[in-house]
């Protein structure tokens, strides 16, 4: 597979901004960061292809640059607001398009679930998808003003459409190119890909 798509406008390097992609939804370790666990750990078909010592020196590079921030403990990578910019100007993310999905297991079939979606129409999308994979019931809409998804995320308004799904485990991402949200980098190239 192609390296994912970027616009080249930044000084940010494929290995950057590989590593950006992954922190885009969360903070992590530097054990999860490196290269011989990466793909699998972030269910990519790709690594960035660093040794310990040039990631080291790479992580070192965005947190001077400010586009990541070690925690207090020095045990977790965030992505910071400016940090945000620049993966946005190179990864152009549709926004309105965006899913954060989340599930809590309550045993081996049924888990509660929440979608989250700055756009409604979205959201009902995503739920339509988990639909056709499990049995969704009990569910709830709620829209929230100047949502927080993460630090450096922020939303105008955001919707959040939860309930419980029987059937979660087996709940595969959708393999059209047709489908109208992203939920990562991967996602989003099928996104660009589909609605350039």
């Amino acid at each position: 597979m192609a390296f994912p798509f970027r616009t080249h406008c930044s000084e940010l390097n494929d290995h950057e901004l590989i590593i950006l992609d992954v922190l885009l939804l969360g903070g992590c370790r530097l054990k999860l960061l490196q290269n011989d666990i990466f793909a699998e750990a972030f269910n990519l078909p790709y690594a960035h292809g660093l040794n310990d010592l040039e990631l080291m020196s790479v992580l070192d590079h965005l947190c001077q640059n400010k586009w990541l921030r070690l925690d207090e403990d020095d045990s977790y990578y965030y992505m910071t607001s400016s940090g945000e910019a620049i993966w946005e100007s190179e990864r152009q993310p549709q926004w309105q398009y965006f899913v954060f999905d989340s599930f809590d297991p309550l045993d081996d079939e049924n888990a509660r679930f929440s979608i989250l979606s700055p756009d409604l129409q979205t959201a009902e999308n995503y739920l339509f998808h988990l639909q056709k994979e499990g049995q969704a019931t009990q569910i709830n809409h709620q829209t929230s003003s100047n949502y927080s998804l993460f630090d450096w995320l922020k939303f105008s308004t955001i919707y959040e459409i939860t309930g419980l799904i029987k059937g979660y485990i087996s709940i595969k991402p959708p393999n059209e190119p047709e489908h109208k949200w992203w939920r990562d980098v991967t996602d989003l190239q099928l996104f660009v890909e589909s609605h350039t």
